[in-house]
């Protein structure tokens, strides 16, 4: 089982404190060719940045990072999945050598219109269109809100309007990263900025984060991490900005430089505090050196930046989740909810977690709340675990090819449909074509990260699931080398073991499991270890006797 990220009846919202969250919308640009169409998104994602540095203690913000990973382009959506209480939604269209944008304060809740603005500006000057933009955002909050702030302008001494432009284009291809083609545009622009005034810095970052994107999204080759690095670092030689240092921490903690990404995120935030990329990027890497210490610490600060966000309780649950501090990540999955009752990824957490303890009515209960308000991967994969846990091996292969149903390129959902159909009574001979395009998914994620030891463990287990014994104890001899206080690797590694049958090493391992606070109701459901079930010494293990 394995927490997905991600992350109906009415509950109220409960809030610690009188911050107002704001979403601000990707402005609609219908109608408009394809160029001005990215220029416009790019503004909307400076703009919303550019909201986030000046936020204060009477609004916080949803980054655009966020509400594009959501999908989220309507004040409803912002309500249900963020929890949002206000909206800025906007459009903007080209007329002639004039941009107009209209922009309004909506209340997401009852959908009402607060108040609305409309700025123009020449296309020769988006710098001076941004700044305007921004202010009258601003003078919106405070005229009907009372809030308080300034606008932080950007590096204006390093820019010229052209490049400018082009920059915001290059952003705005790369909010569209899914797309190969958005990503092959977003370059071209980028460098065109580039070549029209070189001392820009975050227009070397933004490409090298479009090599990055490119990399991860299409599978490139090595040459793709070369250029983004040589791009980051033209970054930080024009001028040391946070996004610079951001670009070189993804970079290394894309090629497992743990140790390096620290150090970039980590002088990211001495420049910029209160940069989210620059925490959660911290706290990955952290996670990734065995340092769950400083890897809480991170994530508590983003909740004290953002307390009245959801997303930033998840990621601590999923952190407790890691820890195998199950109850924990349970209180922080309901905060969850409590403050984003319409978010199906609170629910699909909780879920998860209930499996984790045992608990799995509850976690059917949790589970198909999740689906009920939207159909999503991580749900079927966490029911397909309860149903699994409780031996109903057809139900849960049923949950699991829903969830494949949605995207078959996933390697955990085809290793578990695996599972399930080994133990099932009359499908068993399916198992093994799940197996192979399990391990071919999971071989495809390690040659962008060959340290992640949690695929390297759950590799290990469908090699040998698959008959493959000196490919399965290799990887995960490596798994366990990367990770020996990892719950979840212990666990691969006893069923391992146990599927080749070393009875010694699978005690060994689920003794170590248990130690670190894996769950024994879990050990003691997994028809794994059911030839075990007479032996004393698992016996004490799973609590049997």
């Amino acid at each position: 089982m394995y927490v997905g990220y991600g992350l109906l009846h009415r509950w109220n919202h409960s809030r610690t404190n009188a911050q107002e969250l704001l979403t601000v919308l990707p402005f609609d640009s219908a109608g408009q060719d394809e160029r001005t169409v990215a220029l416009i998104l790019g503004l909307s994602e400076t703009i919303a940045a550019k909201l986030a540095e000046s936020a204060g203690q009477d609004f916080q913000l949803i980054s655009a990072r966020e509400v594009r990973e959501q999908g989220v382009t309507t004040a409803e959506q912002a309500w249900k999945e963020f929890g949002s209480d206000l909206v800025l939604e906007g459009n903007a269209h080209r007329v002639g050598d004039q941009i107009r944008v209209n922009c309004s304060l909506v209340d997401s809740k009852t959908h009402r219109q607060l108040t609305a603005r409309t700025i123009t500006a020449g296309t020769n000057d988006v710098l001076e269109l941004e700044d305007r933009v921004a202010n009258e955002i601003i003078s919106l909050l405070a005229s009907d809100r009372g809030i308080r702030s300034h606008v932080p302008t950007i590096l204006k001494d390093k820019s010229t309007p052209e490049a400018y432009a082009s920059y915001l284009r290059g952003r705005g291809y790369l909010s569209e990263y899914q797309k190969p083609e958005s990503i092959a545009l977003a370059i071209a622009e980028l460098k065109n900025a580039i070549s029209l005034n070189p001392e820009y810095p975050n227009s070397y970052a933004a490409l090298g984060e479009a090599y990055l994107s490119g990399y991860e999204q299409t599978n490139r080759s090595s040459e793709w991490v070369r250029q983004a690095q040589v791009n980051c670092e033209k970054s930080l030689v024009a001028r040391e900005t946070a996004e610079g240092h951001i670009c070189m921490g993804n970079l290394y903690n894309l090629t497992g430089k743990y140790d390096l990404a620290v150090q970039e995120f980590q002088r990211a935030l001495q420049i910029d505090s209160t940069s989210e990329d620059g925490i959660r990027g911290e706290a990955d890497a952290y996670m990734r050196l065995n340092n769950p210490a400083a890897a809480e610490a991170a994530y508590k600060k983003a909740i004290s930046l953002r307390p009245s966000y959801w997303g930033v309780y998840s990621r601590l649950g999923v952190f407790y989740y890691g820890q195998m501090r199950y109850q924990d990540a349970v209180t922080q999955f309901k905060r969850v909810i409590e403050l984003a009752p319409f978010n199906y990824r609170g629910y699909s957490n909780l879920g998860a977690m209930y499996v984790a303890q045992g608990k799995y009515a509850e976690a059917l209960d949790s589970l198909n709340k999740s689906i009920e308000i939207r159909p999503n991967l991580e749900a079927f994969n966490n029911l397909g675990n309860a149903y699994f846990q409780l031996r109903r091996f057809s139900d849960a292969a049923d949950a699991f090819q829903r969830g494949l149903n949605l995207d078959d390129t996933d390697w955990l959902l085809w290793g578990n449909l695996g599972d399930s159909l080994f133990w099932s009574r009359t499908r068993r001979s399916e198992a093994t074509a799940a197996y192979e395009k399990a391990i071919v998914r999971a071989q495809q994620k390690l040659e962008v990260n060959p340290k992640d030891a949690t695929v390297l463990a759950f590799l290990a287990d469908y090699e040998a699931m698959n008959g493959n014994p000196p490919k399965a104890i290799e990887e995960i001899d490596r798994a366990l080398a990367l990770a020996p206080s990892d719950g979840e690797v212990r666990l691969r590694a006893a069923i391992i073991f146990n599927q080749l049958g070393d009875a010694e090493r699978c005690l060994a391992s689920l003794e170590r499991a248990v130690s670190l606070g894996y769950s024994t109701q879990v050990i003691r459901d997994t028809p794994d270890f059911d030839r075990l079930h007479s032996n004393p010494r698992f016996q004490a293990i799973a609590h049997l006797r």
